[in-house]
């Protein structure tokens, strides 16, 4: 009797974090475009970043001039089990994205008021860590007070339907 192959072994199932987020960003900001990136981490930072020390509120990207996306002043704390293998805590990331849609973002951050903030981090079920970018403008005091005003109708609107 011959063996069935099309039954592979059993691979194992690696339970994924939970994604960390910037809900400061949609909240001061208003996003115009995403974008979904690789990012270039070393082993701490990948074992920080599985453990959700993450912190997204600072971090902003840019493009150099010499074509690469850099993500900037995002704090990826220490590992608390490593000692001098430990990496820095503000260091530049490269990002992982297509030559076009780089060029496309440098076309879009000439224009006046925008930047590219960072809104979540997370692993794929392969196992490699994605950045959630979006191109934003700031809002204005009073459009926050929109913002905030509509979420409490919408809010108090589902409290009333159930």
């Amino acid at each position: 009797m011959a063996k069935d192959v099309s039954k592979s072994s059993p691979t194992r199932v690696r339970r994924q974090p939970p994604p960390v987020e910037n809900r400061q960003a949609r909240f001061a900001y208003e996003i115009l475009d995403t974008w979904t990136a690789g990012i270039v981490l070393t082993g701490t930072e990948v074992k920080s970043v599985r453990a959700g020390k993450v912190n997204l509120v600072d971090g902003y990207a840019t493009v150099t001039n010499q074509g690469q996306l850099l993500l900037l002043n995002l704090e990826i704390a220490l590992y608390t089990a490593g000692a001098w293998t430990n990496h820095a805590l503000r260091r530049p990331r490269q990002l992982l994205l297509q030559r076009t849609e780089i060029d496309r973002i440098a076309a879009r951050l000439k224009e006046k008021g925008l930047t590219l903030v960072p809104l979540r981090i997370y692993f794929t079920e392969r196992g490699w860590c994605k950045l959630d970018l979006g191109l934003a403008r700031g809002k204005k005091d009073h459009d926050k007070r929109d913002t905030i005003k509509a979420r409490d109708v919408e809010r108090s609107m589902r409290r009333g339907e159930e």
